[in-house]
């Protein structure tokens, strides 16, 4: 599983980056398939405390999924995609096994 973090048009902390890919690691436990996992981390131009995207596009074999979540912090966005691409997840496994 090949998981790629791009900053958009900001420089992001290297821990930040090993956060992410470390959390991201963890969705191999729920499904085997993923060939690859692309997150995009963005900052808006806005005064809003949530100004955070972070975009998340997961691929495997037939199918892609993407969540975008805004926050305030980019660890929360992480949680929240992650919580996202579960269930998105669990609902494509239940409907590989009902056809």
């Amino acid at each position: 599983m090949n998981i790629r973090v791009q900053a958009i048009n900001f420089n992001a902390n290297p821990d930040l980056y090993t956060f992410i890919k470390g959390k991201y690691t963890r969705l191999k436990n729920y499904f085997d398939k993923i060939t690859s996992i692309e997150v995009y981390l963005k900052i808006k131009n806005t005064t809003d405390k949530q100004n955070k995207v972070v975009e998340t596009k997961l691929l495997m074999p037939k199918n892609e999924i993407v969540v975008k979540k805004d926050c305030s912090t980019f660890q929360e966005g992480t949680d929240l995609s992650l919580d996202a691409l579960k269930r998105q997840i669990q609902r494509y496994k239940e409907r590989a096994k009902g056809q």
